[in-house]
């Protein structure tokens, strides 16, 4: 092999070693409760420059709605919130504070869960 296909393929196997499966580490979701909701206004404050996000023509107060936390030990590094309206559940924010953990995709597992309880057939 000539040594500029060498420098190739060491490149494919970096990006192969960077972009493979996540990092699983353990942490927990747990629906927000009334004392979360200071921290939830602000990460919507500091991540969406606003109180507000609006969707679809409709504005909401992401610190209002159902929202999952996502805990790794005491921090914090994950968050979404959601509205169930009829039967259809829309995510309106999904936040995760690491990468490659696993955290929106967990925090999107606990918002399906929740829709299937509320009777939403749309995610």
């Amino acid at each position: 092999m000539t040594k500029r296909g060498q420098e190739s393929d060491q490149i494919n196997q970096i990006r192969r070693a960077r972009f493979s499966k996540p990092v699983m580490t353990s942490h927990s979701i747990a629906p927000i409760h009334t004392q979360d909701k200071d921290w939830v206004k602000q990460i919507v404050a500091e991540q969406w420059a606003s109180s507000i996000v609006v969707t679809r023509g409709q504005v909401h107060k992401p610190a209002n709605l159902p929202s999952f936390v996502c805990w790794k030990g005491e921090e914090r590094v994950g968050l979404l919130t959601y509205r169930v309206v009829k039967q259809e559940c829309e995510i309106i924010i999904l936040n995760s504070f690491t990468e490659r953990e696993g955290v929106a995709t967990d925090l999107l597992q606990a918002a399906e869960k929740a829709a299937l309880q509320s009777g939403c057939d749309r995610l």
